[in-house]
């Protein structure tokens, strides 16, 4: 994480927590209509009895090949992947989109989780639902951001069950002083819906129009997130750092060297420990944090396919 938390005495920020009010709660939403037969959406029960949102798209004619399952991460949603979903259909790949619990149609206190773990066991749920509908299939995760975190955390628990991962700007790297870190749990434990997690949309691409539909996205909570999410973040950071070791399933690393949200020093830590005999480390000179919505998009969609295709059923290149 990088320039995330906010850097605020903490003395003016306990002030502040007095009255803290609670979180938004939003019922799950269906979506609206189904658009297609090579489309579709519905809600499935995650963690806690939360209901989730996810959506898909699959090649039309013809059975898909492999599955990529895509997870968004703050101010993010599944539906900000069709461009990418649409260049894998083409590739005959199914895709399916998970919106996170509390984030746009998904149901829960807006940008809160009762624990990281909440996410795993959700991510397990939707992979659950997956292989129902695409029998036998390989199962590949694209994790973005937070996503990333929460995909490469599940992939260090069920890799058996998985064909290959994707980190997409992940967040694995803590990039702020000890004292800050320390100061956000202590908050998170006196008032966990404080609104101190702000992202900066500014940061997320250099792409003017992206950062302007991103703004005026009625899917994303606009607000602050609670320090309650960033304190589980932390806390997921750590446990994975333990056991960048245990990674040995294929994997991609992709990574923006002008990041200012999440630390590229974090992807060259997995690339590192990852002790995957097929690892891919991409680092994308100039890039900001959201790769397929920058103005390089094509470049980084075309990698992104190309090392999906390497190495899914039929292929016809060489892993590399």
């Amino acid at each position: 994480m990088k320039n995330q938390l906010q850097t605020v005495s903490l003395v003016v920020t306990l002030l502040s927590l007095v009255g803290c009010a609670s979180l938004p709660n939003v019922p799950a939403r269906d979506g609206g209509a189904q658009t297609s037969a090579t489309q579709g959406h519905e809600l499935l029960e995650g963690a806690r009895g939360t209901h989730l949102f996810q959506q898909w798209w699959r090649p039309e004619g013809q059975p898909p090949r492999a599955v990529v399952v895509v997870v968004h991460g703050l101010k993010d949603h599944g539906s900000r992947y069709e461009e990418l979903a649409r260049r894998l259909v083409a590739k005959n790949f199914a895709v399916y989109a998970m919106d996170l619990r509390g984030h746009a149609h998904s149901e829960g206190p807006r940008v809160d989780v009762g624990t990281f773990d909440d996410y795993i066991e959700d991510l397990g749920a939707v992979l659950e639902r997956v292989r129902e509908r695409e029998p036998g299939l390989p199962v590949f995760l694209f994790g973005h951001s937070m996503g990333g975190m929460i995909v490469t955390r599940y992939t260090l628990e069920h890799s058996a069950q998985l064909a290959g991962l994707i980190t997409h700007a992940p967040a694995l790297k803590v990039d702020a002083p000890g004292i800050q870190v320390a100061s956000v749990k202590f908050i998170s434990a006196l008032s966990p819906n404080a609104g101190l997690f702000q992202p900066n949309l500014d940061d997320y691409s250099r792409d003017p129009q992206v950062v302007s539909a991103t703004k005026a996205d009625p899917l994303i909570y606009q607000s602050a997130a609670p320090v309650h999410t960033a304190s589980e973040l932390l806390r997921a950071i750590e446990r994975t750092d333990a056991r960048m070791e245990d990674i040995t399933l294929p994997v991609l690393i992709l990574h923006g060297t002008a990041d200012k949200l999440t630390s590229a020093e974090g992807s060259k830590e997995l690339y590192r420990r990852a002790r995957s005999t097929d690892k891919t480390l991409k680092l994308y000179p100039g890039l900001f944090h959201d790769l397929v919505h920058e103005p390089e998009k094509e470049t980084v969609l075309t990698d992104i396919t190309a090392w999906l295709e390497a190495r899914a059923p039929g292929a016809t290149t060489s892993a590399k």
